[in-house]
């Protein structure tokens, strides 16, 4: 809040001083003096949306993988494994707050499509879930209802 408003008070201060520059310039030059005032004030509204862009930049290669170190192939196939284990990862913490499972207790393995790689889907979903207490089916027809492709749901009862 307080960088908008110290950018404001610079816009409406060099807006006053520019005028105030105007008025009291010689005739003569009067429009070169309105074209320079003109620029800077553009200069002045456009200052903001390079920052914008800078912090839009570090926020998207924050988000992206790790690029690929020397010698790696810096391809799409590169980040097919972590897109898979993030959405693992996804799917598992939804079916144990979904659930009320204990995170752990959950395995999920995921098939992707990968016949386009510019948009990867979920082909088949496979969980394993070790706690005696859950309802298999329910888990399969939550996953199979938000998901829409195949989904196995296996309890698999703890050995001790």
């Amino acid at each position: 809040m307080e960088a908008l408003k110290s950018y404001l008070l610079t816009a409406m201060l060099a807006s006053l001083a520019s005028s105030l520059l105007i008025r009291i310039s010689d005739p003569r030059h009067k429009s070169y003096l309105r074209y320079v005032a003109g620029l800077a004030l553009l200069l002045l509204l456009v200052a903001p949306l390079t920052t914008l862009a800078e912090d839009l930049g570090n926020v998207l290669s924050d988000s992206l993988p790790p690029a690929a170190t020397e010698g790696e192939e810096n391809e799409p196939q590169a980040y097919i494994g972590e897109i898979g284990r993030t959405m693992s990862r996804q799917i598992g913490d939804l079916i144990a707050k979904q659930f009320e499972l204990p995170r752990d207790a959950i395995s999920v393995k995921l098939t992707l499509d990968l016949s386009d790689l510019s948009a990867i889907a979920i082909y088949r979903v496979d969980v394993t879930v070790s706690d005696a207490s859950c309802d298999v089916d329910a888990i399969d027809r939550y996953l199979t209802d938000a998901l829409g492709c195949e989904v196995s749901v296996i309890g698999d009862l703890p050995t001790e």
